[in-house]
């Protein structure tokens, strides 16, 4: 590590706070303590520290925030503990996922676009009629991604059968009906020849308090040797408590999007009006980021507009 590195990350330390988070996480502590944590016979003595470190250095409030773009859609929060980006790397072997620029945990709007897409696909799929015609979820999403002729002369009729048919919105409260969902669905998300007509924007917290929304959580392993050494599990092991940082319950996000239409027949506001209820539905009841089972990454929809 270099001299001057060095001493910018000890002198960031010294003043106590470092207003991008995702410098400090990502960089900082790596060349503060990095060097040390792979020397040691207990590396997880250096996690402690490091994390110890990590807390003291937060500041207490960053205004790194972006300007908001196109359509606000809605505003949601967190119904529990967001665990997104775990995979990344880090320091810690569990990584947050920070914006580089900004420096603020954030949704990316690929995201939400697969998890809009993933319920306008499963709600044609639950419909009677479509399963009798596709083999599987799979074999519909090739039908709805296919040419635009192979898609209108389908010999199954799955096209005429959709074009007759209503489908209903899966989870929804109010039993939406969706009319023409599988064009809705080749004009919102886009096809192998053509893109898709709305953009989604990466989700931003509405303020950022570093030290108020973040926090440190704990899994254990109880079986370390069984996973890592193939040996035989037994209870006299001691578990291996594993910190990995999270998105605190009750942290307000801002969703925006905007339309690009490729032709004149595009209605924007029907297809506004759908991506919301299908992100409401998505992200009320499929979550977003890491052990979804576990109830993290679930969100509560703050500002009703249905």
């Amino acid at each position: 590590m270099s001299r001057v590195l060095e001493t910018v990350s000890r002198l960031l330390f010294k003043k106590g706070k470092v207003e991008n988070t995702a410098l400090l996480f990502n960089k900082l502590l790596t060349f503060f303590l990095g060097e040390n944590l792979y020397q040691v016979q207990k590396p997880e003595d250096y996690r402690e520290k490091a994390w110890e470190e990590f807390k003291k250095s937060l500041a207490s409030y960053t205004d790194f925030l972006p300007e908001r773009m196109g359509t606000h859609l809605m505003d949601i929060k967190t119904a529990y503990r967001l665990a997104i980006g775990m995979g990344l790397p880090s320091l810690f072997e569990n990584g947050l996922l920070f914006h580089h620029t900004y420096g603020v945990p954030y949704i990316p709007g690929e995201s939400l676009k697969g998890l809009a897409r993933a319920v306008l696909l499963v709600s044609i799929y639950e419909n009677e009629e479509v399963k009798k015609k596709v083999d599987s979820l799979s074999d519909l999403e090739k039908y709805l991604l296919n040419k635009r002729e192979d898609f209108e002369n389908d010999k199954r009729g799955l096209t005429r059968i959709l074009d007759e048919q209503k489908i209903s919105l899966i989870f929804d409260e109010n039993n939406f009906q969706i009319e023409k969902a599988h064009r809705l669905f080749r004009d919102i998300f886009g096809t192998t020849e053509r893109r898709g007509q709305v953009i989604f924007f990466d989700a931003f917290p509405k303020s950022f308090k570093p030290k108020e929304l973040l926090d440190i959580d704990i899994m254990n392993v109880h079986y370390q040797s069984y996973y890592q050494n193939k040996k035989e599990p037994g209870d006299w092991e001691d578990p291996k408590p594993i910190k990995f940082l999270v998105v605190k319950k009750g942290v307000e996000f801002s969703i925006h999007i905007d339309v690009a239409p490729l032709s004149g027949d595009f209605d924007e506001r029907k297809a506004i009006d759908i991506v919301r209820r299908l992100l409401k539905v998505g992200l009320e009841n499929f979550g977003l980021g890491g052990k979804k089972r576990k109830g993290y990454g679930w969100f509560e929809v703050t500002e009703k507009r249905l």
